[in-house]
């Protein structure tokens, strides 16, 4: 019961930060690990009820935090209603990221032209959470799907090095770390596509933020460290 022992001790540190995206994060990249390392059938129970209890806690969380229940209020208005509750006021970011996206168009306003980065974003989103949002109004829907294939492109090159990697270690490595910036993208681009609430979760690769930058940056360094000694050299 190690492992379950373990991930519930980190999901739970976490979570007291309080800090929700990432601990969705560490649970499904542990659990997407543990399945291809072979986990028992003990563990699996095990680990999908530690899932299952940190989601009733993310709800409690939901309700307890005033913050985070104005963002998931946000989001369920959106999804049912198809407008903003209170965008000049807890849902004045989402209101805002909706204006960016929806003036870019397809091909957007132009590199550099964004109106949205200029004060009406959040405080410095533009360059963080937001930043997805903000080239979705310079670039437009053509520059975005550029950068959703290229995590797609990502997706499939790391999970290449981890088939072709020459030992158990460098397998659970490569995929580890190709899940985990894979779904950290995954949800930044959805949360500023009104997919899912506002996490606060980084981009990787794209959004300002040194501490980020550098973790990013070591876990592709190991990544290619593994890919130097794949078994398929091509």
């Amino acid at each position: 019961m190690s492992f379950i022992a373990i991930l519930g001790t980190v999901a739970f540190l976490v979570m007291l930060e309080p800090d929700l995206g990432t601990t969705i994060i560490i649970c499904a990249t542990s659990y997407i690990m543990f399945l291809i390392a072979g986990g028992s059938k003990a563990h699996t129970i095990g680990s999908l009820s530690i899932l299952g209890l940190l989601f009733l806690l993310g709800v409690a969380a939901a309700i307890l935090e005033p913050y985070r229940l104005q963002r998931v209020q946000t989001y369920f208005s959106l999804l049912f209603t198809g407008e903003v509750a209170d965008p000049r006021g807890t849902g004045y970011q989402m209101q805002q990221i909706l204006i960016g996206i929806g003036s870019g168009g397809i091909l957007g306003k132009g590199f550099g032209q964004s109106r949205q980065r200029f004060g009406y974003l959040v405080e410095n989103t533009a360059f963080t959470d937001s930043l997805f949002a903000v080239i979705l109004e310079e670039l437009g829907l053509l520059g975005g799907t550029v950068i959703v294939l290229s995590w797609v492109f990502f997706l499939w090159r790391g999970l290449k090095i981890a088939v072709n990697a020459p030992d158990k270690q460098g397998q659970l490595l490569a995929t580890g770390i190709t899940i985990w910036l894979v779904l950290q993208a995954l949800m930044n681009m959805a949360a500023n596509v009104g997919l899912i609430p506002l996490t606060g979760i980084p981009n990787p690769f794209l959004t300002y933020g040194g501490s980020s930058t550098i973790v990013t940056l070591a876990g592709i360094a190991i990544l290619l460290n593994v890919s130097k000694y794949t078994t398929n050299a091509k």
